[in-house]
């Protein structure tokens, strides 16, 4: 496993012990504790002796190595010589990896392990452990730069901040995430950065809408590793959670794409004085860490800096090589004959470290030397990058096969190695778990409802479609969409759709007649009125496959369903026609807006986020607890595109085009989580605040995340019978869900226990504290949606002279009022 070998004498249990009882004992003194720190320093490989597995590993290592004329004591020597320095800033990795090829990160991970303790805190299997690290080492791949000994570097940076004072902050379950967070920053890096998987439209940036693409999928793979290994199992029931949550935190903070936000977040700390006593402080201070360390070889030495600046290129230069190869535009900082903008990007890249590094030794004094090293690789790499790139040998330069990336990250490879054998918290199959399945009772129940609604709307309709002159957009449905009626409903259907711009717009009624062609009917309705097919190059029979495949993608959930998707679309058209935002927007705004809306809950599971990430499921796990659902609504959507071409309904677009389709969708998609209402909200009231005009693309894309959130939770802005009918599903899905947390030892969620209803108090304070703020913001720049608060209003004082839904306001010509009034007497 390694170029180390036994030595010629081993140590006896013996001498181990009196050693341990001699490192006790010396705490103080200058001798003394040298002689402590050189017994630690080289307790790993006498660790490493005693392990007869690893051993064995080791000497078959060592006697299959056909490149070396060392003597394996020598190797031993060499290694024992860099362990020397393992508590050092200049730790000699370099040279570490060398001797140590193909297992330099599993050596560093059981060094900080022993040296800290961690086996025996928590009572790890040692055999167990060993194989998880094996296991991390593995799944590294051998880039120049991203690779497991990069990953070691790191590792050893954090050990050094721990070592340096960074422990008087942290628990020891912060130590334990400090290493495992480390150990795995870049794992499965496939040597092709964010800006490359995104541009290049691959498995991964579909699977991850774009976002801290390789972050997310470094730490998605980790926990998958460390579930199948149950190494989180040693932690207690109340800790698993925590430990879960900061680890993905810290290695989705290493995305330089974020990082101000993070700097701002800490200064605002440090400008504060804060002792970094709770647990946010302590969540931030370790993410600001280990973006440090991190970037930790940029305050190295010289030797140590050139080392990873010359890796760094080599795996940049290796990108650019393949972007020109696939014609696609070459990213910054990785054309081979442009060393002038690497040189740039890195000189930024160092003064952004430099400033968090000084805020961070502010903390830690006796960390203050790295800031001094780094500013002196700033100037030396200003005055000398030039000269340093020309020297730069590129003829060692690996030039790496890139040939297999595609199909090994194409459409066929999950994210997560699925493991159909693996434990669920939920003790149900995925299938079960994530879907709901209507009893006959419903069914009967259901098909009442649609035989009144279609004999009261036919009546009501027939009058004003004899008045019809022109044949619409229905009949050409009839060849792309098999069942649907061709009967005399027809005629209602065509009267309803003219209706498609209006509040009142009643998709109830369009779903008891259309049962579950209601959403393919609208979606074409709308794509047919603003003439989308012809501007963008698509295909009926194409747009008729992809509706489908979305139409019959939503699961049968009493409220996330195809009804509300359906609901949510019409409403987004009809905030984009009365507030007056097509004005401002363009054709890509517009089918944009349309596409996001009709998908915002595609293959919803009827279950939220909550339960996802308290139950671990496996979407959570992928999307690291993360706007779980919403990610998974975009991913798959734009997963159905990519791998069916009869389905690809961007396919007609340019290249540009569709990238900025995309960016609007991941954007207002990601929007509907509504753990993040305040953030969104915020942002749109800052840009009113600034005076902006809503013209600008960045504007465009603010207002449409709040036209499409405002849509989603419209219910309380709509007449009353829609309203309450809105109310009784997601009654129901709640009461089911709160069923399934019971069932599975869960905490159930706010309002979601039958067993303490309170309708009223959940609706009113919707109202008041999410709805009413948001409409009357929007309102402000568009003020042709004010009509809509006087619906909220009055809705709002349905709860106060009711505790509980009355089923005959269903009825769009019930007089409720009339009736409370009647009863009041």
């Amino acid at each position: 496993m390694g170029n180390i070998c036994k030595p010629a004498k081993q140590a006896s249990e013996q001498d181990v012990t009196k050693q341990e009882t001699k490192q006790k004992k010396d705490q103080k003194g200058g001798e003394e504790r040298k002689k402590e720190n050189k017994a630690t320093t080289y307790e790993p490989l006498k660790k490493f002796e005693r392990n007869e597995e690893l051993l064995k590993a080791i000497k078959r290592k060592i006697k299959s190595k056909q490149d070396t004329t060392e003597e394996p004591q020598t190797l031993l020597e060499k290694c024992l010589k860099c362990f020397d320095k393992f508590d050092k800033w200049e730790f000699p990795m370099a040279e570490f990896a060398k001797l140590t090829e193909g297992h330099t990160l599993f050596y560093i991970m059981y060094a900080v392990f022993i040296k800290h303790d961690i086996i025996k805190k928590f009572n790890f299997e040692e055999a167990t452990l060993l194989d998880f690290f094996e296991e991390i080492q593995e799944n590294y791949h051998n880039n120049p730069f991203s690779n497991a000994t990069h990953a070691a570097e790191t590792v050893l940076a954090f050990n050094y901040l721990i070592r340096r004072g960074l422990s008087q902050y942290l628990s020891e379950e912060d130590i334990f995430v400090c290493f495992i967070a480390s150990m795995a920053i870049d794992l499965d890096h496939p040597g092709l950065n964010n800006d490359f998987q995104a541009e290049r439209e691959t498995h991964l940036a579909t699977v991850y809408n774009d976002l801290s693409i390789l972050e997310n999928h470094s730490s998605t793979l980790l926990f998958s590793i460390l579930k199948r290994y149950k190494l989180l199992d040693n932690f207690s029931k109340e800790q698993r959670p925590e430990i879960r949550e900061l680890i993905m935190e810290m290695i989705l903070a290493t995305d330089m794409v974020e990082h101000q936000t993070y700097y701002d977040a800490f200064a605002q700390r440090m400008t504060d004085h804060c002792e970094f006593s709770n647990r946010e402080d302590v969540r931030n201070l370790l993410q600001v860490a280990l973006k440090l360390c991190d970037h930790a070889y940029l305050s190295k030495g010289k030797r140590a800096f050139n080392y990873w600046i010359t890796a760094q290129l080599e795996e940049q230069y290796n990108q650019g090589d393949l972007e020109k190869k696939l014609n696609m535009k070459v990213s910054k900082g990785c054309d081979r004959g442009e060393h002038a903008t690497f040189a740039t990007l890195q000189t930024q890249k160092m003064e952004q470290v430099k400033e968090l590094l000084k805020l961070f030794t502010q903390l830690l004094s006796k960390t203050k030397f790295i800031c001094d090293v780094l500013r002196k690789s700033l100037r030396h790499w200003n005055h000398e990058n030039a000269n340093l790139l020309e020297d730069f040998d590129e003829s060692t330069f690996r030039k790496l096969d890139y040939e297999g990336f595609e199909k090994k990250y194409d459409e066929k490879q999950r994210a997560v190695p699925v493991d159909e054998n693996q434990d669920h918290v939920i003790p149900l199959t995925e299938q079960e778990t994530l879907k709901h399945h209507p009893t006959e009772e419903q069914k009967e129940i259901e098909e009442e409802a649609k035989k009144e609604l279609l004999e009261r709307f036919a009546v009501e309709n027939k009058a004003s479609y004899e008045k019809k002159t022109e044949k619409p957009a229905v009949y050409s449905l009839v060849d792309y969409q098999d069942g649907l009626p061709k009967n005399d409903i027809i005629q209602s259907i065509v009267t309803m759709y003219d209706r498609i711009d209006h509040w009142n717009f009643d998709v109830f009624t369009t779903t008891a007649m259309l049962g579950n062609h209601a959403m393919f009917l609208t979606s074409w309705t709308l794509f047919t009125k603003y003439d989308l097919l012809k501007k963008f190059n698509i295909k009926p029979d194409i747009l008729s496959n992809f509706l489908r495949r979305v139409q019959e993608g939503y699961q049968y959930n009493p409220y996330h369903n195809a009804m509300h998707a359906c609901d949510v679309m019409q409403i987004t058209n009809a905030i984009m026609v009365q507030g007056d935002m097509l004005s401002k927007m363009n054709d890509i705004d517009i089918i944009a807006g349309i596409i996001s809306s009709m998908v915002h809950d595609y293959d919803h599971p009827g279950l939220n986020n909550a339960f996802q990430t308290h139950s671990w499921s496996y979407l959570a796990n992928i999307y690291n607890d993360r706007s779980v659902l919403e990610n998974h609504h975009c991913s798959q959507t734009f997963q159905i595109m990519r791998t069916d071409p009869n389905c690809n309904i961007f396919g007609g677009m340019s290249h540009s085009l569709r990238q900025d389709a995309r960016k609007t969708m991941v954007g207002m998609i990601i929007s509907t989580d509504m753990t993040n209402h305040g953030k969104y909200v915020k942002a749109f009231n800052n840009r009113i605040e600034a005076s902006a005009n809503f013209t600008e693309k960045d504007d465009i894309r603010i207002a449409l995340q709040i036209a499409i959130k405002m849509a989603d939770v419209s219910n309380p802005s709509r007449p009353l019978y829609l309203y309450l009918q809105w109310t009784d599903n997601i009654i129901r899905e709640f009461y089911m869900q709160g069923d399934k947390e019971l069932e599975n030892n869960l905490p159930v969620s706010p309002l979601m226990d039958r067993r303490n209803p309170d309708i009223p108090k959940g609706q009113i304070a919707f109202m008041v504290y999410v709805i009413i703020p948001m409409f009357n913001s929007f309102t402000t720049i568009f003020p042709g949606m004010k009509f809509a608060l006087e619906h909220i209003q009055e809705n709002k004082a349905y709860w106060e002279t009711h505790t509980a839904i009355d089923k005959a306001d269903f009825d769009p010509n019930h007089d409720h009022k009339k009736e409370a009034a009647n009863n009041d007497e």
